[in-house]
């Protein structure tokens, strides 16, 4: 018999405001980031994993959000607010 084994991937996103104090001098470009970029999630598992967007010094921008490939098996859906969303608004300086 073969089983097969699901994990579901839900991805928050979130935006970051940027204080001078962690704000990089010279930095330039929208970034997304997580505290936990290399986890282990086993079989069968839902797991939840924090996104942050940050907007250095670019103008203002609304940004798509896609996972556009993930394993055989796997789910990945990406939530905002506790709801799935196909896009984030990133203000200057977030």
């Amino acid at each position: 018999m073969l089983r097969r084994f699901c994990a579901v991937l839900i991805l928050g996103i979130t935006a970051v405001a940027a204080d001078a104090a962690d704000k990089p001098s010279g930095v330039t470009g929208l970034y997304l980031t997580t505290r936990y970029p290399a986890l282990t999630v086993r079989a069968g598992e839902t797991t939840t994993i924090d996104l942050s967007l940050r907007n250095f010094n670019l103008p203002p921008r609304e940004l798509a959000l896609s996972v556009p490939q993930v394993a055989n098996g796997w789910k990945a859906t990406v939530l905002g607010g506790g709801q799935p969303v196909k896009s984030a608004f990133v203000p200057a300086g977030w």
